[in-house]
């Protein structure tokens, strides 16, 4: 097929944010079927602003274009200065590198870019599409962080770059379902959920790094990856205090974000002795890492059912654990691990405290669970099946 593709996101590899890493495999494997694939993003990283990647380089088989902007960072009002001149630099280098048959595909950081650039790629007479990691402005609503008031004119404008594209790909059911009820053509929209590679993150053994990071013979209830906004952290307090004095279970935490920071910070100042707290792991071992806990915890403000997906239940399926999800249990991933039974889902603190017990007392159904997750993983999670789903649509 002739016509390049270009992708359109503030991060690519080398960063290790969960966006950056999808949009890397996927366009990494779609320059292996033979694509001419190009990438736009920043020249930072998203947890070091200050670092400055290359401008341009080839990256197997990629052609990545960096764009300059401000580094102010994810925190403080510098983020929306961050955000726009990003778009600024992105717009021109989109100017310059798309032309007639080329797909542009926008992902959603920074938000609502597609509302802002479709015109550039209309102009040079490019088809767009749109990858919906999140919907913004539903999910700063929802947390708080933007009045109603305001949101709606920025939803009608956020639908309009939506109603432009091709077509708009959720990430799961429950979005294609919100998008339809906002108006948009049926034919426009697509489910491609995102995806794990299953072989690579498959019966890794975690027992040398369980001894190293002095987990024992406990029973490890394990978080991996961004705990943040959208993760509330209540519950976790409430199922750490209540177990801060049994030696049968321990609590571990890999990655970062904010509520990861204030967690760390409440076990200190509370003297928790039962939570352990290690940083981002390399790529390279996140398959040792994920077989460490015996248990996954996966959360998702019940708010955002529908406007985010956590993508970490993914990996944990994949590394053949249990996923215990804290969020709304008659959501689209309760009703998956209930159906599937992948493991349990729970509302609150409360039942989490009552789930860990009932665990702890028969643990057989721990590792029953881990091997439907599995099993699940290989049909529905993996790397492969999502590349056929894209490279089918793009295709079209």
């Amino acid at each position: 097929m002739s016509g390049k593709l270009i992708f359109i996101n503030r991060y690519f590899h080398p960063d290790h944010s969960a966006t950056s890493q999808m949009l890397s495999d996927l366009a990494f494997g779609l320059a292996r079927s033979g694509r001419q694939v190009e990438v736009i993003c920043s020249r930072q990283l998203y947890d070091d602003p200050g670092v400055r990647l290359s401008p341009g380089e080839g990256i197997r088989g990629v052609r990545v274009w960096r764009a300059g902007g401000t580094r102010f960072g994810r925190s403080g009002p510098g983020r929306l200065l961050d955000y726009l001149t990003f778009l600024l630099a992105a717009a021109w280098l989109l100017l310059r590198r798309a032309g007639r048959g080329d797909r542009v595909i926008f992902k959603t950081d920074p938000p609502m870019m597609s509302a802002f650039l479709w015109p550039i790629a209309a102009l040079r007479g490019a088809v767009v599409y749109n990858w919906l990691q999140d919907l913004f402005p539903e999910v700063a609503v929802s947390l708080g962080v933007l009045p109603a008031g305001p949101a709606r004119p920025l939803r009608w404008f956020r639908d309009l770059g939506l109603r432009r594209a091709r077509c708009n790909v959720a990430i799961c059911e429950s979005m294609a379902a919100r998008l339809l009820r906002r108006g948009l053509d049926e034919q426009r929209i697509t489910t491609i959920e995102n995806w794990c590679d299953v072989e690579a993150l498959s019966r890794q053994d975690g027992d040398d790094l369980r001894r190293q990071w002095g987990l024992g013979d406990a029973l490890v209830v394990g978080y991996s990856g961004n705990l943040g906004r959208a993760h509330p952290i209540e519950a976790l307090q409430h199922a750490i205090g209540h177990f801060r004095d049994d030696a049968r279970l321990r609590f571990l935490f890999v990655g970062g974000g904010h509520g990861y920071q204030l967690l760390r910070r409440w076990a200190e100042e509370n003297q928790l002795s039962n939570v352990v707290f290690k940083a981002y792991q390399p790529r390279s071992i996140l398959g040792i890492s994920l077989a460490v806990p015996d248990i996954h915890l996966v959360t998702l403000d019940q708010r955002l059912e529908g406007q985010i997906f956590p993508s970490k239940f993914y990996g944990v399926a994949a590394a053949g654990r249990a996923c215990l999800f804290v969020g709304d249990v008659n959501g689209e991933l309760a009703r998956r691990i209930r159906t599937e039974r992948l493991g349990v889902s729970v509302p609150d603190g409360a039942a989490l405290v009552a789930c860990l017990d009932e665990l702890l007392a028969d643990r057989s159904e721990i590792e029953q669970y881990g091997r439907n997750a599995r099993a699940h993983a290989r049909l529905r999670c993996d790397i492969s099946r999502a590349l056929n789903q894209w490279d089918a649509l793009l295709s079209r």
